[in-house]
């Protein structure tokens, strides 16, 4: 059995979804709800095994303060506020919410976004009146014909491709390292991608490299009727940039669930774009992917308190070492 504790400031009812068969498989469990690692007893934090963080920041100060640490289990896909690297160095196991029924619901999430931008659907959800706008007036583009951009190809983006590498349009996928793709699809570099997207779908995960990686530079490049989604992470684009390319011109659009400062403030110039559609972070969150997260979180916290790696282990560099740590057991 593990001493085990899930900490956050967000999702009470997925830390007690979590909770709950830990604590009755026989594992000490403590959930604590509240803003940051200070969320958590410092003493609990030092006797922490396993630590299940739901939205606080792990890094080299809270790994310092949990010398017991096996394994970090995050139940969302992204990892962004865990120090991979810290937590390497440290000997720590790092695993996600890799569910796939997560991965379909965020696929889903971004064709959807996708479609409601090129067809303008707020606006059509909002005028009943279907006599109002003449015909030339009418801004929708259908998505055939089109030049698809994935940026990133990650689980969410292999399950795009898939799905859109039948609807006649040409997909062209940039990614640091190339892998198989759907019939049709072909790998580009990121000028290319930037420059003949007329659909781009920001789909790459967050770190130092992709920070701002959609900047006032690479949005300049972009054709002047293009569409951007991005349902990944707020900070992969420069968000006062995004916000002066869509003044610009009223014939780009862009679809966002995320953003850099997370609720969009009230007063966020976003708010007052029409070419812009916001969803507030939930677009893919489905009764199907909050189920699977929560059957790989406690799957995951299993395989670590039984001394296995689990199966959405992000840093497998590091397994040679875990097996030392988790044999000597935690530190007296």
């Amino acid at each position: 059995m593990a001493v085990v504790t899930i900490a956050g400031p967000i999702a009470p009812e997925l830390i007690d979804a979590v909770a709950g068969p830990l604590t009755a498989g026989g594992h000490d469990v403590v959930a604590a709800v509240g803003q940051g690692s200070e969320a958590i007893e410092p003493g609990r934090l030092a006797r922490t095994e396993i630590l299940v963080p739901v939205g606080i920041r792990c890094d080299a100060d809270l790994l310092a303060a949990a010398p017991r640490l096996r394994a970090i289990v995050t139940p969302f896909l992204g990892i962004d506020l865990i120090d991979l690297t810290a937590a390497s160095r440290a000997g720590v196991l790092v695993a996600n919410g890799g569910a796939r029924e997560h991965s379909v619901s965020m696929a889903e999430a971004t064709i959807l976004l996708m479609l409601a931008a090129c067809y303008e659907l707020p606006k059509s959800v909002g005028d009943m009146d279907p006599w109002r706008a003449g015909a030339r007036s009418i801004r929708r583009r259908m998505v055939s014909g089109l030049t698809v951009g994935v940026l990133g190809y990650g689980s969410i983006a292999r399950i795009v491709a898939e799905r859109l590498a039948s609807w006649d349009v040409d997909l062209i996928v940039h990614n640091r390292t190339p892998h198989a793709l759907p019939p049709g699809a072909r790998f580009v570099g990121f000028e290319e991608l930037v420059r003949n997207a007329d659909i781009l779908l920001v789909l790459v995960g967050l770190a130092p490299e992709t920070r701002h990686i959609l900047d006032r530079d690479a949005l300049s490049r972009m054709k002047t009727d293009a569409v951007i989604v991005n349902s990944a992470r707020g900070a992969l684009i420069d968000e006062a940039a995004l916000v002066d390319w869509l003044r610009e011109s009223p014939s780009r659009r862009a679809a966002l669930d995320v953003f850099e400062v997370e609720p969009l403030p009230p007063d966020s110039p976003l708010r007052d774009l029409p070419n812009a559609l916001l969803t507030p972070h939930c677009a893919g969150h489905t009764q199907d992917s909050i189920a699977g997260m929560i059957r790989v979180t406690i799957a995951n916290v299993e395989a670590a308190a039984a001394g296995r790696p689990p199966a959405t282990t992000c840093n497998r560099e590091i397994l040679d070492r875990w097996p030392a740590r988790t044999e000597a057991g935690p530190p007296a």
